[in-house]
């Protein structure tokens, strides 16, 4: 007797947890990484659905990026975690992959996307003097509690890459990401394929903030590109024995 009652009791309350999950709020989900989104300046607005299957639209610098649909996991849920497969949606952006959520923690698994590199530097907050399309192949990305960057690993290529102004092409960009175990070190190799020059060089993010930008440019032969070496000569000055041009520079990410 006392068994089955117990076995009863155990039902309830299991039943009765899945219950609440299917009626938790979308506001919920929200709740649960809006300290990491402030930051950056994001939001979640108009949540439909529920904590378990859900969407909103996502806001960056106030532009409507798209919609972001949500499938959350039971058993994580349960605990107070959140685990769940995004799919984010927009006129020039497309991605998914799996977050995992806590109050100190905001870690995007398996990131996979699309995007106008015109949109991202609206994004952004910075001028579109490059245009062609990026797409993310990423393994992890990381976000402390406070939205400081400090993990990613994966790849980022943009294809078609170039600078209109400069009647520069870039051919295709390629960043390739890993983390430090510490993980307040991002480093990136970056280099290139076709377009007028060679690109070879590696960016670093220290902490979230402080980046540093190393790379050597060497424009191809051909009367084509003078006007690009007199312009890399007047901006960086003269170019080694092997033709090409040292640049570095860096600074600090936005808060």
């Amino acid at each position: 007797m006392i068994k089955k009652t117990a076995v009863t009791i155990v039902l309830f309350l299991v039943t009765y947890a899945i219950f609440l999950i299917y009626n938790t709020p979308a506001e919920w989900v929200i709740s649960r990484v809006d300290s990491q989104l402030a930051p950056l300046q994001a939001h979640i607005g108009n949540p439909r659905g529920s904590a378990w299957s859900g969407h909103g639209q996502l806001e960056i610098n106030s532009i409507d990026v798209g919609r972001i649909n949500w499938n959350t996991h039971l058993w994580p849920l349960i605990t107070g975690h959140l685990e769940a497969n995004l799919r984010l949606s927009g006129n020039d952006i497309e991605a998914h992959g799996r977050l995992d959520a806590s109050r100190s923690l905001l870690q995007l698994n398996g990131l996979k996307g699309r995007a106008d590199l015109a949109l991202l530097a609206r994004i952004a907050g910075m001028p579109n003097t490059a245009q062609g399309t990026l797409t993310a192949d990423l393994k992890t990305v990381r976000l402390s509690g406070q939205g400081l960057l400090q993990d990613a690993q994966g790849e980022i290529d943009v294809h078609k890459a170039s600078l209109p102004s400069l009647d520069v092409n870039l051919g295709t960009l390629s960043l390739r990401l890993s983390g430090t175990k510490a993980g307040n070190t991002i480093n990136a190799v970056l280099n290139n394929s076709g377009g007028d020059l060679d690109i070879n060089g590696n960016i670093t993010l220290n902490n979230g903030r402080r980046y540093t930008l190393n790379a050597y440019l060497k424009p191809h032969a051909g009367q084509k590109n003078d006007p690009m070496r007199d312009a890399l000569s007047a901006m960086i000055g003269s170019p080694d024995a092997q033709g090409r041009f040292h640049y570095v520079t860096s600074g600090q990410l936005s808060p």
